[in-house]
């Protein structure tokens, strides 16, 4: 019986040391596990913040992309009536080559008589001029793209027509009308050197 007692100790042992080896095999085997979890969500969490990143700016470009876009509507290229409407108001005040300061309503109203629709024609650039500049300071639309583009005509307008713009005011009793595009007007004057770039 000694024998037999002897002989089933070191099988114990054997397999307890078995057993033991599996379970570390198990425990580096989760442990591996884990760590190519943790890598993989490492990884992917990398990944997907690069990608935010890259949507982010694809966004942003985008955007500009499209404020320069709108700025360009404002030229009047794209559309033939407004681009004779102004055409029209610039030939009939001579805009482009007038050198004297601004335009009384009594002019305005000389011209009216031969050309009934000068006030509609005004109001509607001037207008065009104002929703323009209240989208260059919203950011909707670029304003380099704006000044490059309209310097010359908005100055022009403005300096040619602030008395009636002022003239307006009082009609309705708004001292806001227009106030955008007086805004950057002068602020594009001021950034003017000597002549106005022939733009617009």
């Amino acid at each position: 019986m000694e024998i037999g007692k002897h002989l089933s100790e070191p099988r114990g042992s054997v397999n307890s040391q078995w057993e033991m080896k599996k379970r570390m095999e198990i425990e580096l085997l989760n442990l591996l596990v884990s760590f190519c979890t943790m890598l993989v969500l490492a990884v992917s969490t990398t990944i997907g913040v690069l990608q935010l990143r890259a949507l982010r700016k694809q966004v942003r470009s985008q955007h500009e992309w499209n404020r320069r876009e709108v700025g360009l509507q404002y030229t009047f290229e794209r559309d033939p009536m407004l681009r004779e409407v102004r055409n029209k108001l610039e030939d009939v005040f001579h805009l482009r080559d007038r050198k004297s300061g601004e335009i009384s309503l009594d002019e305005i109203l000389e011209i009216q008589k031969s050309y009934p629709n000068i006030i509609t024609d005004l109001l509607i650039v001037l207008g065009r001029y104002e929703i323009m500049a209240v989208g260059i300071k919203h950011r909707v639309c670029d304003e380099e793209i704006c000044k490059d583009m309209l310097r010359g005509a908005v100055i022009r307008y403005y300096r040619y027509f602030s008395q009636y713009i002022e003239d307006l005011r009082k009609k309705y009793e708004n001292p806001h009308l227009y106030e955008n595009f007086a805004y950057y007007a002068r602020k594009w004057s001021m950034s003017e050197v000597e002549t106005i770039p022939p733009t617009g």
